[in-house]
């Protein structure tokens, strides 16, 4: 079960889409040197901040996850005859 911060950080490619759209709608309504300075924070400076704050937050952990041992354990099981190799491919 996700827990609310990490639903809302799920959500992060979108936040940032719906923030550059604003700040560029705003840039085309008033165009100054301020909205396009805010164009350009949001575009390249508000990402890397945030996600140096969610990653102080919640810190990756090293190791093999969960998840990725599921796949490799499906990957594994499934025959090696119906796999498809590159060379099969015309």
């Amino acid at each position: 079960m996700m827990s609310a911060a990490n639903r809302l950080f799920s959500y992060f490619p979108l936040i940032l889409t719906a923030a550059s759209f604003a700040a560029l709608g705003v840039f085309s309504a008033w165009p100054s040197g301020w909205s396009a300075l805010l164009l350009v924070f949001v575009l390249y400076l508000l990402p890397p901040m945030i996600l140096r704050i969610v990653y102080r937050w919640a810190r990756l952990k090293h190791g093999v996850t969960a998840n990725v041992a599921f796949v490799r354990v499906l990957y594994i099981s499934k025959p090696l005859a119906s796999r498809k190799r590159s060379s099969d491919v015309a």
